[in-house]
Formats: C-alpha cells, sequence, structure tokens
C-alpha cells in the first residue's frame, strides 16, 4: 500500500506497532454504561425529540432519542480500573449495578434501566492518552515512513464533550486535503512524503484542545461542580427552540 492509515480506536493495532515512547492507556476514573430500549418496551415520554440529563455529584445519566422509536441512554459514575474491568465483562451484575445506583432517582430512569434488555446495553471503563506530540508520533529519521493515524488512533479522549467522531471526521478532511495540495505541487512520491508531518501537526495541534476539554469535562460531571447554580442557568432558558429553528429555516440558515 502506498500509505497506511491507522484509523482503528483507542486500542489501535497500527499505533501499537509504531512504538512510540512512554505509550500507555489512561484510565480516567470512570465506567460508562450505555443502552438502548425499544418505544414497544418502554415509552419514553420525557426523550422524545429532545435529551435531558441528571446527574448528583457522582453519577451522570445523559438521555436522548436514539431513532424515531427507540431512547438511548450513557450512565456514568467512579469505579476503580480492575473492579470496573470485571464489571464489565458481566451484564447482569453490572444492571444490578447501576440500578442500585440509580434506584430512588426519579421517573423515569429506574424504569428506563430495569426494562433496558441485557443484550441492549454494555459497559465500559473510560481512558484517554496522554497528548502525542507531533515530533514523537514522527521522530527525525521516519521522515519517508508512510504510515499516521487518526480519530481515537491518533488522539483518544472521553466521551463527555461529544468530541470523538467530529474529531475523527476532520481528521480525515485534513488529511485529504494535505495530501491533495501537496502532491499537486511536489508530486506523488515526494508530495506524500512532505504532507504527512504536515498533517499531522495541524491534527494534533487541533485535536489537544478536545482532548484535555474532555478529561476536564469527565471531572466536571462527576464531582459537586456539576451541581452549581452557574452550570443549571447554562441550561435553563426561555427560548423555543422549535420556533428558533423553523426561523433559521425560512431564512436559508443550515448546518453548512
Amino acid at each position: 500500500a502506498s500509505l497506511l492509515i491507522g484509523s482503528d480506536g483507542i486500542f489501535s493495532t497500527v499505533r501499537r506497532q509504531l512504538n512510540l515512547p512512554g505509550d500507555r492507556l489512561n484510565y480516567v476514573g470512570l465506567i460508562v454504561v450505555l443502552g438502548i430500549v425499544d418505544d414497544k418496551i418502554l415509552d419514553v415520554p420525557l426523550t422524545k425529540r429532545r435529551i435531558f440529563e441528571t446527574v448528583d455529584g457522582t453519577t451522570r445519566i445523559y438521555a436522548m432519542p436514539f431513532t424515531k422509536t427507540s431512547t438511548m441512554w450513557q450512565l456514568s459514575f467512579p469505579y476503580s480500573e480492575e473492579a470496573a474491568k470485571k464489571l464489565c465483562k458481566d451484564n447482569a451484575t453490572l444492571k444490578a449495578e447501576i440500578l442500585k445506583r440509580c434506584e430512588t432517582w426519579h421517573d423515569p430512569i429506574p424504569e428506563l434501566l430495569g426494562k433496558t434488555p441485557l443484550d441492549c446495553f454494555s459497559g465500559y471503563p473510560v481512558y484517554d492518552r496522554a497528548l502525542l506530540e507531533p515530533e514523537v508520533l514522527r521522530r527525525e529519521n521516519e521522515g519517508g515512513r508512510r504510515v499516521t493515524l487518526i480519530g481515537d488512533a491518533a488522539h483518544p479522549m472521553t466521551p463527555f464533550k461529544a468530541q470523538g467522531a467530529n474529531q475523527a471526521i476532520s481528521d480525515a478532511v485534513l488529511l485529504a486535503d494535505t495530501l491533495t495540495e501537496s502532491i499537486r505541487k511536489l508530486g506523488a512520491e515526494e508530495g506524500m512524503n512532505a504532507a504527512l508531518p504536515i498533517f499531522e501537526r495541524k491534527m494534533l495541534n487541533r485535536s489537544s484542545r478536545a482532548v484535555v476539554g474532555s478529561r476536564e469535562k469527565a471531572k466536571e460531571l462527576h464531582s459537586n461542580l456539576a451541581l452549581q447554580p452557574a452550570r443549571k442557568v447554562q441550561r435553563e432558558t426561555d427560548v423555543d427552540m422549535q420556533k428558533v429553528i423553523r426561523i433559521l429555516k425560512d431564512e436559508g440558515v443550515g448546518a453548512a
């Protein structure tokens, strides 16, 4: 192959084979449990065309529509690493743990968790990595190496700012643009060799903010900071968002 792109996630095989110095996973101290429940099992009016979030300073749940007829929820809470690995291997035990944690929470949370089938949820310990420097990803004697990384293979982050997929898509566009420009100027061989270090530097500089921000958000959402009035005010507004969206559509304003 002319170019190998490691886009194989946080446990990237491609990254492992690069033998980057000091490279290791960083456990952030949390379990995330994801579940999907169909409306035929439990209809959840609170998640129809909207999301809701509940926090208690330690545990946090976030729920939203998954399809027009199903709800997705994400529950997260602190747990030691080895215990988290063990708990996530047994869905029945994991379900008992999350039900115990949320048994006194407001409706529909206990029922939402309780009625999610065992084969429709899973849990995992949350990891990220230390920020990767361009000089570490590509050392001085590796200028001609036709291997690079994108997405979680390059800059894994916690899910709490919802930036992982966004950053991966941005990486892919940046890589394509950088390769195109460099190859047009220098030709296929020299252009590709020149493009990869430029791409990696731009990618890692941009994504580093999302990595750090996601790590900080993970701490915030599972601490008393999540209960501060200032954070609540950020989400409380008298604006009718559906009306705003209709106005924007009428004006031809979209998400592009």
